[in-house]
């Protein structure tokens, strides 16, 4: 983020216009990738901000528009076991496609064992 405001700075002396298109830039980027204070309850909770987009047995997907807060968060509290760097493709994420590229994290939690 400093180095966006660097420019923000640099772009108002050289072109003062290109300094407002910058500034959306550098405001919608703050916006997308804040990361606000949750209240956490029991149990296993939604590990992003978004709408649930495709359920099946062992696979759930939630779809973030460009508005949702671009954060993932373990669902479950408990010891990450293993994490695993899955090759795919990568499409927008408005498709649908089998083989995504992904990291697949294993958590040891009180209930047991989950992949996110």
């Amino acid at each position: 983020m400093c180095i966006l405001s660097a420019f923000l700075v640099l772009f108002l002396f050289i072109y003062p216009p290109l300094a407002f298109i910058f500034l959306i830039f550098v405001l919608f980027t703050a916006y997308f990738f804040r990361d606000p204070e949750r209240r956490v309850g029991e149990g296993v909770v939604s590990p992003a901000d978004g709408k649930i987009d495709f359920i099946q047995k062992g696979r759930l997907e939630i779809f973030m528009s460009p508005f949702d807060c671009h954060v993932n968060r373990a669902p479950v509290s408990g010891k990450v076991l293993k994490t695993e760097f899955r090759e795919g493709r990568v499409l927008p994420a408005f498709k649908r496609i089998k083989d995504p590229r992904m990291n697949e994290i294993t958590i040891q939690a009180e209930d047991g064992i989950f992949k996110v």
